[in-house]
C-alpha cells in the first residue's frame, strides 16, 4: 500500500493540514510505528538500518571530535572535556522505539488505559489520545531519564541530550538506500546526523550556542556568518559549508571504512558526486563553493 500510504503523510509540522490519517500519525505515534514495522518492514531492512545510522554517526562524530580537541576558539578545558565526554556518549535509536524492549509489548502498555467507547465520535477520541500522551509525559517528571522514547515530531533529531533519533520517514527513499553506493548515504542523510550532532554539541555547556559550535568545527574559517553570535539567529543553511566539510571528511578520510570506489553508473568521479547530490537534496546548497575541496575537485578558478 505505497509504504503505508507514504507511512501517513510523513511527520508533523506546524502547517500540516488536518487530515485524519496525519492525526493519527501525530497522537498514535508509537502505535502507527509498529504497524510500520510488522506491515512494512522486514526484520532484515529494520537490522541494516539499525547497522547503517549507527556507522554513519560514529564516522560522522570522528572530525567534530578532532576539532573539539583543536579547541580553535580557546575555550576552558572543562568544556572541552565536557563536549568530548557527551560525543562519547552518543546513541542512536532507530524508529523512536525502544532499543531494550519487546516493540509490541511496549506500544500495548503505553496504550493500556485509553478509554475509548464505541460511541465516541473523531473529536472525542483525538482529545482522549492527547490526554493520554500528556499524561505519558507528566508521569515522566521528577524520575531520572527514561530509557523509553518520548513523542517525536521531527524527521531527526536529538532526544534527552545524547540520543539521535532517526524517524522511519527519514530513512525511508530517497534519503536512505541502503543498498546504493555509500556517496549518497553521506551526501544526504550524513548532512542531517551532522546538524544533528552540532545541536548536541551545542549542549555541552549553559553557555554554549548553535554559533558557537559552529564556529569551534569551522577549521576551514567558511562559516556563512562568521560575526554572529550566541544572541544571532541563524538556520542551517548558514551553517551548511562547516556541516558538509565534516561529512566529506567523514566519508572520504583514508580509514572510514565506506565504500569509495568509482560507480560504473556515471563519469563522474565519487567526489564529484558527492558534491552534486548534496547540492541536489540540500537546502543551503549555494554556499557549497566555499569549500575549498570543491573548487579543487571540479577546477573552478579564484575569480568563480
Amino acid at each position: 500500500m505505497k509504504q503505508f500510504t507514504d507511512f501517513m503523510s510523513l511527520k508533523e509540522t506546524a502547517d500540516m493540514p488536518f487530515r485524519c490519517d496525519v492525526i493519527v500519525r501525530s497522537t498514535m505515534e508509537f502505535a502507527t510505528n509498529l504497524l510500520y514495522e510488522e506491515q512494512v518492514l522486514s526484520a532484515k531492512e529494520l537490522g541494516e538500518y539499525r547497522s547503517q545510522v549507527t556507522k554513519l554517526v560514529e564516522a560522522i562524530i570522528k572530525p567534530i571530535k578532532k576539532r573539539v580537541e583543536a579547541n580553535r576558539l580557546g575555550l576552558p578545558s572543562p568544556k572541552i572535556s565536557a563536549a568530548r565526554q557527551l560525543l562519547s556518549e552518543i546513541s542512536t535509536n532507530v524508529g523512536n522505539m525502544p532499543n531494550d524492549k519487546d516493540h509490541r509489548l511496549f506500544v500495548t502498555d503505553y496504550y493500556a488505559d485509553l478509554d475509548l467507547e464505541s460511541d465516541d465520535d473523531f473529536k472525542i477520541i483525538h482529545l482522549k489520545m492527547w490526554q493520554l500522551n500528556t499524561r505519558r509525559e507528566l508521569e515522566k517528571l521528577g524520575n531520572p531519564v527514561p530509557a523509553d522514547p518520548t513523542r517525536f515530531i521531527y524527521l531527526i533529531g536529538a532526544v534527552n541530550l545524547n540520543t539521535i533519533v532517526f524517524s522511519y520517514p527519514i530513512l525511508s527513499k530517497p534519503f536512505l538506500m541502503t543498498r546504493a553506493h555509500d556517496v549518497f548515504k553521506f551526501s544526504q542523510l550524513g548532512s542531517l546526523v551532522a546538524q544533528s550532532l552540532i545541536r548536541v554539541l551545542a549542549s555541552s555547556s549553559p553557555d554554549n550556542c548553535f554559533v558557537n559550535a559552529v564556529k569551534t568545527l569551522d577549521d576551514l574559517d567558511i562559516f556563512v556568518k562568521e560575526q554572529a553570535d550566541c544572541n544571532t539567529k541563524i538556520s542551517d543553511y548558514h551553517a551548511y559549508p562547516v556541516v558538509l566539510n565534516l561529512v566529506h571528511e567523514a566519508y572520504f578520510s583514508p580509514e572510514s571504512g565506506f565504500d569509495q570506489s568509482q560507480p560504473a553508473f556515471t563519469n563522474m568521479s565519487v567526489k564529484q558526486l558527492f558534491y552534486v547530490h548534496a547540492a541536489q537534496t540540500v537546502a543551503g546548497n549555494f554556499h557549497i563553493a566555499k569549500i575549498p575541496d570543491f573548487a579543487e575537485v571540479f577546477n573552478c578558478s579564484s575569480s568563480s
